[in-house]
């Protein structure tokens, strides 16, 4: 049965762009330094010469419609700085106990993780510290929604006079076609994830599937099995992939 959405509710306004009201599976999450340069790739430089950039919260995923990643920045703000593994993030000065100011997009979007119901443990490691990649896996209802721009408290546009979008969780679906990239499947599990991979890559057309017909193909296939959740996670982590007998090349797997 279709969940019946009041047309006439505030909430359920869509601006019809991006992941806008699609269910996305998350399929990369990290802090990282983007480097401002202009359409052509030179380097966009500020009044000291110095190239502008930012420290961002850079999430990638998948949404149901569509097999490609589609790639989002939410700022953390430049007293913070990304760890060289891009798990984590830690404070320019060394201070203790980094967090995100308040008005940083990164703490907009951290805000609308608990929102949406997701447990932002996952994104703590066992020492306490920020781990992006807790967030691997998650399935999500996104929002898009146009910011309000503090100097003329109108819809922010840009230099262009577009609306300015950005995408926010506002439900956790949960880790029904994968799972947290922190949980290890066991030995044997791996074993069989191998095996059931490499059947319905052998049973392809042309020994080749994209990672969304891939999953789609492991939860039809281990519909009940107690393992598929564990299976389906180890598909889409890279480390994974880089051991098995086929090939991961962006979002097409093959047959070696």
């Amino acid at each position: 049965m279709t969940d019946f959405k009041n047309p006439f509710d505030p909430d359920n306004f869509s601006l019809g762009v991006g992941w806008d009201g699609k269910t996305v599976t998350i399929t990369s999450s990290r802090f990282k330094t983007d480097m401002f340069t202009y359409g052509d790739g030179t380097p966009y430089l500020d009044d000291n010469g110095e190239q502008g950039y930012a420290n961002v919260w850079e999430i990638k995923g998948i949404s149901e419609d569509s097999e490609n990643e589609r790639t989002e920045s939410y700022s953390i703000g430049k007293s913070l700085i990304p760890t060289s593994d891009g798990d984590s993030f830690e404070h320019k000065a060394g201070k203790p106990n980094a967090t995100f100011h308040v008005k940083a997009k990164a703490a907009k979007f951290a805000a609308a993780l608990k929102t949406s119901g997701f447990d932002l443990s996952k994104l703590v490691d066992d020492e306490g510290k920020p781990s992006a990649k807790g967030l691997v896996g998650a399935i999500f209802v996104f929002k898009a929604l146009q910011p309000i721009d503090p100097k003329t408290n109108e819809p922010a546009v840009d230099k262009g006079g577009y609306a300015k979008i950005e995408q926010y969780p506002a439900k956790f679906i949960g880790w029904s076609k994968t799972s947290p990239a922190a949980q290890v499947a066991n030995d044997g599990v791996q074993d069989k994830a191998y095996d059931v991979i490499t059947e319905l890559l052998t049973e392809a057309e042309g020994n080749t599937l994209t990672r969304v017909q891939l999953i789609q193909a492991l939860n039809k296939k281990l519909a009940g099995d107690d393992d598929m959740n564990a299976i389906v996670q180890l598909a889409v982590k890279e480390d994974f992939n880089s051991a098995a007998p086929w090939k991961l090349e962006g979002n097409t797997i093959s047959l070696s």
